[in-house]
């Protein structure tokens, strides 16, 4: 597995042993339009294959004296980190914001990857929200962001934001950047343009 370092190892130390330390990031993209559940969905498994850290799970030293690392998950199952569902009828922003909040106090499972995301419907004017949630130990608020902006088409190219996405959670799980790693041919930028799917803007908290 790869050790965490540094302040991502005293995090996560911290935050499991006081929930209320809890190192958590929520990145909230608002879309003009839902997505096709099933390209969206797509698009996110071939985004975890970009993006190692995705597909990780903390492991424990013995006795709990040794750094905690991260290591591919051998059971991976994307369907456990997404989900989608519609808000009741007439709620507005404060109702998405409110479930924000909500998935924000809610712990990790720690025998999974460390994130997860939600697709609501359902918001005023037909728009929608992703709503992506991460610990720490994997991706900081920048990484975040620039995670959820990469599945949607905007101004600024998604190999652009898929690159800083994957650089960032690598330097957060403590791995370095490789000058000579070309990449996945598959990445999850190759078709965005084309999706439709117009990110309004994106913001990330801790």
């Amino acid at each position: 597995g790869t050790q965490m370092r540094g302040w991502d190892a005293a995090t996560f130390r911290t935050a499991s042993g006081d929930p209320t330390m809890r190192s958590t990031v929520i990145a909230l993209t608002v879309l003009e339009q839902a997505p096709e559940w099933e390209r969206l969905r797509r698009r996110l498994n071939r985004l975890t294959l970009f993006v190692p850290a995705l597909r990780m799970r903390p492991l424990y030293g013995a006795l709990g004296l040794s750094a905690p690392r991260l290591a591919v998950d051998p059971d991976f199952d994307l369907d456990v980190h997404i989900r989608r569902y519609r808000l009741p009828e007439g709620a507005g922003w404060r109702a998405l914001l409110d479930d924000a909040r909500r998935m924000s106090l809610t712990d990790f499972d720690h025998n999974r990857p460390l994130w997860e995301a939600a697709l609501i419907e359902g918001l005023p004017g037909g728009q929608a929200a992703l709503l992506l949630k991460l610990h720490h130990s994997i991706a900081d608020g920048q990484a975040t962001v620039m995670i959820g902006l990469s599945l949607f088409a905007t101004n600024i190219s998604t190999e652009h934001f898929v690159g800083l996405a994957a650089r960032s959670a690598d330097r957060s799980a403590g791995r370095s950047d490789d000058p000579d790693d070309p990449g996945d041919p598959d990445d999850p930028a190759g078709d965005a343009a084309a999706a439709g799917w117009p990110a309004r803007r994106s913001k990330a908290a801790s």
